[in-house]
């Protein structure tokens, strides 16, 4: 069976830690549980952390758990090294003390949250699916996926399979690359409108609760007040517990986009909030679409921009460098970043990060 999935080359082994989304994840071998040392005392680093007590260790480093979290905090009682995220055992169970017994809290569940479900693919099949795939640009080859995983979703038998998947490899022959597109999807998905809007036009995915979505708001907001350039934004829920509420809270403001350029890495004022279930079910519906297309084109990284240009879509995935935006901007739009904003080399030609 081949397994169709955006997150491409996760490899198990007896003790593994790689970033993830919000966390890290860690795996160990099989769990034994072992006496929790009471005189352990938590590092200086962990100040701060509410409700910190001691647990189990995991995968030999001193643990503690936090109230409210299901994060783990480890220390390498060796070399005093740290660790912030989420514990699983080699069988991809939660090792976190108030998750062991909650069922469907594995990795499994993390992953299909932060990327989407995956599926497996008959072999007679597969030679096909990976043909159609692998002639797709990355960014719409993960929109294809995503739409492959929707029609197979709740097929019963055989034949249905059969027929969704020539049904999916006939939409993908008849659509053509433009039909799948990213910018296509991001187009009729549900933005906010910041800028001018006769000015060209970036599309970007951003999370206002994270550091680097604003840092590049820093970096793109003097054209974007100029009049050169036009953001049409579309946030997502996805760096913390307090996102939803920083987003309602400005889109609830009076003045939506002036709120959301506001918001500076620079400035110490508190971020805004309000009752996300205080939104009109329009925009909370449309939120969700956002979140679900996120997942579906495994967008990479916060911030994600889609430029739509005269040459095509030139995608950014992160803080934008000053060569990926001279490339991606129109020669009209001159930028002149602070110095700090952006690494002056970045990743080249405006194209997505991996």
């Amino acid at each position: 069976m081949k397994h169709f999935h955006p997150l491409i080359g996760l490899k198990t082994a007896a003790i593994m830690v790689t970033a993830l989304g919000a966390g890290l994840l860690i795996f160990t071998p099989p769990h034994t549980a072992v006496a929790v040392e009471s005189e352990v005392t938590a590092p200086d680093a962990f100040d701060g952390i509410p409700g910190l007590t001691p647990t189990d260790p995991v995968a030999g480093m001193n643990a503690w758990k936090a109230e409210g979290s299901t994060m783990m905090y480890l220390q390498d009682p060796e070399t005093g090294d740290l660790v912030a995220g989420f514990a699983f055992d080699a069988e991809g169970k939660a090792l976190h003390p108030d998750l062991k017994e909650v069922e469907n809290s594995g990795i499994r569940r993390m992953i299909e949250e932060l990327h989407g479900p995956s599926i497996s693919i008959p072999e007679a099949h597969a030679p096909t699916v990976e043909e159609k795939l692998s002639a797709l640009p990355e960014a719409e080859r993960k929109i294809a996926i995503g739409q492959l995983i929707d029609v197979l979703r709740g097929v019963e038998d055989e034949a249905d399979f059969n027929t969704a998947i020539e049904e999916w490899i006939e939409g993908i022959d008849a659509a053509g690359p433009e039909e799948v597109s990213l910018l296509d999807a991001a187009r009729g998905s549900f933005w906010m409108q910041v800028g001018n809007p006769d000015a060209p036009v970036a599309y970007v995915f951003t999370d206002p609760a994270c550091e680097p979505c604003r840092a590049s708001t820093d970096l793109l907001r003097e054209k974007v007040e100029a009049g050169e350039l036009q953001l049409r934004v579309m946030m997502l829920p996805m760096v913390d517990e307090n996102s939803p509420a920083t987003i309602a809270g400005i889109i609830g403001s009076e003045d939506p986009a002036g709120a959301f350029l506001a918001m500076s890495l620079e400035s110490e004022a508190p971020l805004p909030s309000a009752e996300p279930d205080d939104l009109p079910d329009v925009i909370q519906a449309g939120l969700e679409r956002n979140l679900q297309l996120a997942e579906a084109a495994a967008i990479p990284q916060l911030p994600f921009y889609i430029f739509d240009t005269e040459e095509g879509p030139r995608y950014i995935s992160g803080v934008p460098s000053v060569e990926q935006l001279k490339n991606a901007l129109p020669p009209t739009v001159r930028l002149q970043p602070a110095a700090a904003a952006a690494p002056e080399d970045g990743p080249g030609e405006g194209k997505a990060e991996e």
